[in-house]
């Protein structure tokens, strides 16, 4: 996050800083002796290089994350003496990591090591804006607080308003180019994690010296975006005039100062700052917040004019202000006429002036536009031509932008909206969606916003939207789709249609496709289509319209998969294949419609894979596609990232179904995407297809008894990437929450301790919680995460009963909301481990079997020919018989329910081995008990049941490790039953070696083998 020239603080600066006007807090002051024993030592995978600084919530180190590769900013918080701190600081958190911004310091992981609450945000190379102000000129501090307010602008949009910016709270670092470039630090760190925090709104939020007059009063509901424009006034006033609005030598009394005085003017301050200056920071600095800018990008949009000398659109205060306070005051003093007619002088004045405005930027408008729609054509000619490399023309796209972007400079504020807007349809044609949108929305923020920039910045949202909505096959869990859905649904469908509403004109497709696009986003598709084949009718030439009738089918073939009806999805899909064809022989050189056609195929691919279709023949259709599509635009990145999802698939069915290697359809890919990753290093869609191939390529490892590192954390790095992108990216948050888990099962199971990945998982399952706290799949991960701490904790001796609990509550949490089938089974197995847990510790698993059986029951009801519920119901009567066993009560009845159980379990799933692994064991506890009985028979008859089951179990997967182990315990009561003293010795060194085939991979089942394994050496001997 940062790093200073000086030795500073990054939360204390030279002399006028509010830092310095007021001591740090005690808990940090006390701390001071400790920091310097961090320097050197690695907390989790940071390794601590020096102390950068201090402040009231704690320290900042420059740290290497040697798990990324990449220096951090690591913020070791003090703790405030709450219960719930780290929950706070994970919301926190959350908070900044939603905002997306060049100008807005990076939050990238949270984690407790060591007991320590540690923040990992971006490393900024810098200082703080008060210790860079003193070599910077007054254009460069004005541009600096210009590129400050447009990021507070966009956290405002977001929702969030920081209320305590200041200048430490503001990093500059010099780029590359040796430009200046500021961050803001903190931003939902400051609001409750500093002392006057605002779930108290009795207390003050926010630094004394550049808080906002409702904030001095504790006016918590009153905190809006024009707060932190009065704080973003005051540090500007700080700049201009060294010093803050006000100072004074006691907290109390600059807070009375802020409540009751009106600041000196910059002026009397420095005679050398600008009258419009001026003007600008007193508007800031208003009491009265609605006499303030409106928003953060008003006050960007001012300082902007004052850098070109235009004029700026805040002004002192006007005679009429005056007057009217006169008024009030002195009414019987002041002529009303007289203030009438001066007032209708002000009005015609400012008449003339809007008129000369609009007539200004209409003739902009239609200047722009004209090159715009020259190029529209332009392209729509060279998309018709047959298939051709596309990257010549839109290169003369991109000069046309370059142009219009130079004269925009040139003629001034005048431009900026008709120049925004037509750069934004330019990004519109090179199908740069989220460029487009935010020139379009910059082109609203400059008061031009007549249809024609509604009906694009529409087009824009629109399209951004449909990318998503592509993205929803992809995902398995139904919670995190709807989740998804509703999201992107808030954030682009909404604004987009309310976009279209206010949009009018002349529509290249007609009203009918405009009717028809509206009908799609609202999901009336029948509606939808009648519009849309209406459109295509009246202007065949218009391919969009058949574009969009494929995006209509493609919907509707994901609703009939949702709700199972696979014939009428198939149905749909072949009908949006038909429309994309139709368009092809139209459109050759249009990538949009190859991409469209490999989504397509790749849904084709998953549904006919789950049925038993010819899907080796779709996947080969997709190549031949993605191959025609790299002869239009060969480096582009939604095209590779599209081949590296599919190349996920391919390899997930060569796994899966066909039982082959993945790992050759996962490496070629991959050589491949290395350089257009190299290149493109900014487009989320290629690191999400790089994490999913180095995600199988890890799982693959794992069952196959590979080393699975590197792979794992070539995965994370891939998503965390993509995280960083987009902060608010829900299915990237599941996503590292599962690698880290499934990292974390991988290392229990070897023995290591998995709690730093489990506490990383549990962290970005949370955070899917911070979303929707109805988020059931997030329960149902949290219970996994607690189940496998429970299991580690068991292997190493612990007490693991707790961490059962947890996993239990949150498994029960999520059928509470959703009756998630997965959450059952998960119930129900975490139940039965707790019971066995319990039952070796001596205590009465009774109670713990009857909730198993009680929520095996109820899941039954909903699907009663799920096998790894019937798995369940057997292994709670196995536990029951072996709790039996101990009380010396005899197990039959409990034996029978068991094999009862899972011989249903193996009628529904005839090829999954751990039924077999399962019976087995029962068969190995029934002959034990049968053989200290003396039923030498019986015993020797359910021996060799168990050695068939188990022998069943390693012909369906040779590296199960558990099998193994079930079966050296076969051997060894064979060895017992033994008459003859080399066969004794035979079976038993049989069952040594098959213990340590266990151990070697699977250091977590050395405790429940161990006992036996000792006796088999010894029977060797």
């Amino acid at each position: 996050m940062t790093e200073h020239f000086s030795t500073r603080s990054h939360s204390e600066s030279s002399g006028h800083s509010e830092e310095s006007l007021f001591p740090p807090k005690r808990g940090a002051r006390d701390r001071m002796g400790q920091d310097d024993l961090l320097v050197g030592r690695k907390l989790g995978r940071y390794r601590i290089h020096q102390l950068v600084g201090r402040g009231g919530l704690g320290s900042v180190y420059k740290a290497y994350d040697e798990k990324l590769r990449r220096h951090v900013a690591l913020k070791v918080l003090d703790k405030l003496g709450k219960d719930d701190w780290h929950l706070q600081v994970l919301e926190e958190a959350q908070a900044q990591a939603r905002v997306e911004h060049q100008h807005i310091c990076k939050v990238f992981d949270v984690s407790q090591l060591d007991d320590m609450t540690c923040i990992s945000m971006q490393f900024i190379n810098g200082r703080t804006l008060i210790d860079a102000a003193h070599t910077m000129n007054m254009v460069q501090k004005v541009r600096v607080l210009q590129q400050v307010a447009e990021a507070v602008h966009a956290a405002h949009r977001h929702g969030m308003v920081h209320r305590d910016l200041k200048p430490s709270n503001i990093m500059v670092e010099v780029d590359t180019r040796g430009q200046l470039k500021p961050y803001v630090l903190d931003f939902g760190l400051a609001r409750d994690l500093n002392p006057y925090g605002a779930s108290n709104v009795k207390k003050i939020a926010g630094s004394p010296a550049y808080m906002s007059p409702e904030q001095a009063q504790g006016e918590g509901s009153q905190f809006s975006r024009q707060s932190d424009v009065y704080s973003l006034g005051a540090t500007l006033y700080h700049l201009l005039c060294g010093a803050p609005p006000f100072k004074a030598e006691g907290k109390n009394d600059v807070i009375s100062m802020v409540i009751n005085d009106s600041p000196v003017p910059p002026r009397r301050r420095n005679a050398d700052i600008p009258a419009d200056l001026e003007t600008i920071v007193l508007k800031c600095l208003e009491k009265d917040p609605d006499r303030r800018y409106d928003s953060a990008l008003g006050f960007a949009g001012d300082l902007q004019r004052f850098l070109v000398g235009d004029p700026i659109m805040a002004r002192p205060p006007s005679l009429s202000y005056y007057l009217k306070k006169k008024l009030i005051k002195h009414h019987t003093v002041v002529g009303v006429a007289s203030v009438a007619i001066f007032l209708f002088l002000l009005m015609g004045g400012l008449s003339l002036r809007a008129h000369f405005k609009n007539k200004e930027r209409a003739r902009l408008m239609q200047r722009f536009v004209a090159q715009v729609e020259g190029m529209e054509w332009f392209l729509r000619v060279a998309h018709m031509l047959p298939r051709h490399d596309m990257r010549p023309q839109e290169e003369r796209v991109r000069e046309m932008i370059g142009t219009i972007r130079n004269d925009m400079d040139a003629v001034g504020s005048w431009g900026a909206g008709p120049g925004h807007y037509a750069i934004g349809r330019g990004y519109l044609l090179l199908e740069d969606y989220d460029l487009a949108r935010e020139h379009l929305e910059k082109a609203i923020s400059f008061e031009f916003d007549p249809p024609e920039v509604y009906r694009a910045l529409g087009e824009a949202l629109g399209a951004l939207y449909d990318q998503a909505l592509r993205n929803i096959p992809l995902m398995e869990d139904r919670a995190l789709r709807e989740a998804y859905r509703r999201d992107i649904q808030t954030h682009l469908r909404d604004p987009a249609l309310d976009a279209f509403k206010r949009s009018s004109g002349s529509w290249l497709g007609g009203p009918d496709y405009l009717e028809g696009l509206m009908a799609y986003f609202e999901e009336r598709y029948e509606d939808a289509l009648q519009k849309t084949k209406k459109a295509h009718a009246e202007a065949p030439w218009f391919y969009e319209a058949k574009l969009l009738e494929a995006k209509i089918f493609t919907a509707l073939a994901e609703l009939n998969q949702t709700k199972g009806n696979y014939v009428h999805a198939r149905q749909s899909t072949e009908l949006a294949g038909k429309a994309i064809r139709e368009v092809m022989a139209i459109a050759e050189s249009d990538l949009s419609v190859y991409l469209m056609e490999m989504d397509r195929l790749r849904n084709l691919f998953q549904l006919e894979s789950r049925g038993g279709g010819d899907s080796e023949a779709i996947y080969k259709q997709f190549n031949e596609v993605a191959l025609q599509a790299r002869a239009v635009r060969p480096e582009h990145a939604g095209l590779w990232a599209k081949q590296g999802e599919m190349a996920y698939y391919w390899g997930l069915y060569q796994w899966y179904y066909m039982g082959r290697n993945p790992l050759p359809a996962v490496q070629s890919i991959k050589h491949q995407l290395v350089p257009v990753l190299e290149v493109q290093m900014a487009h989320p869609p290629l690191f999400e297809a790089v994490s999913l191939l180095f995600f199988l390529q890890a799982s693959y490892e794992v069952e196959r008894g590979l080393n699975p590192t590197e792979s794992f954390e070539q995965a994370l790095a891939a998503r965390t990437r993509l995280l960083e992108l987009k902060p608010n990216d829900i299915p990237s948050h599941n996503a590292i929450g599962l690698i880290y888990w499934n990292r974390a099962e991988y290392l229990s199971r070897i023995g290591k301790d998995p709690s730093e990945d489990l506490a990383q998982a549990s962290y970005h399952f949370h955070m899917l919680l911070s979303y929707d706290e109805r988020f059931v799949s997030a329960y149902n991960s949290l219970g996994l995460v607690h189940w496998t701490q429970a299991e580690y904790a068991k292997s190493k001796g612990l007490q693991p009963l707790e961490e059962f609990d947890k996993a239990i509550a949150f498994f029960a949490k999520a059928i509470e909301i959703n009756k998630m089938e997965y959450a059952y089974t998960n119930l129900a197995a975490t139940a039965n481990a707790k019971a066995e847990y319990m039952r070796q510790q001596g205590l009465d698993p009774t109670s713990v079997l009857e909730t198993v059986r009680t929520y095996v029951t109820d899941a039954l009801q909903i699907n009663e020919d799920d096998p790894d519920l019937h798995t369940e119901d057997g292994n709670a009567w196995l536990v029951a018989a072996r709790y039996a066993i101990d009380r010396e009560v005899s197990p039959k009845n409990a034996f029978e329910r068991a094999i009862k159980a899972y011989e249903r379990a193996l009628g529904l799933s005839e090829g999954w081995f751990g039924i077999h692994v399962s019976i087995a064991e029962l068969n190995q506890i029934h002959a034990e008990w049968l053989f200290e009985r003396g039923d030498v028979g019986l015993a020797r008859s359910q021996l060799d049941k168990g050695l068939v089951q188990v022998d069943q179990a390693l012909e369906l997967n040779p590296r199960a490790a558990r099998a193994k182990g079930i079966k050296a315990q076969l051997l060894l009561l064979r060895a017992h039953m033994a008459k003859d003293e080399a066969l004794r010795r035979q079976y038993a060194a049989q069952a040594v070696l098959l213990f340590e085939s266990v151990f070697a991979v699977m250091s977590s089942e050395q405790a429940q083998f161990a006992k036996d394994y000792e006796e088999a050496k010894r029977l060797v001997q």
